[in-house]
């Protein structure tokens, strides 16, 4: 089963993105979660706008936590 989420902050909405006329953008990624339920790897497979939202959404997703020995 998919291990349970316990924190998932949110991104804070890149500034460049808004400068550039963004008002949305997607990210898609991979994650490597410990036994402990940290975050130990985060792979952005897509994003639009690439640079400015995967910085974002990296920063946030290595702040995710889940459920201890998922």
């Amino acid at each position: 089963s998919a291990p349970r989420a316990l924190a998932q902050p949110r991104p804070v909405f890149p500034r460049e993105a808004l400068r550039e006329g963004y008002n949305e953008g997607r990210v898609l990624a991979t994650l490597a979660i410990g036994a402990d339920g940290r975050v130990t790897e985060v792979t952005i497979n897509s994003a639009t706008p690439s640079r400015a939202f995967g910085r974002a959404a990296q920063q946030a997703l290595r702040d995710w936590r889940y459920e201890p020995g998922g």
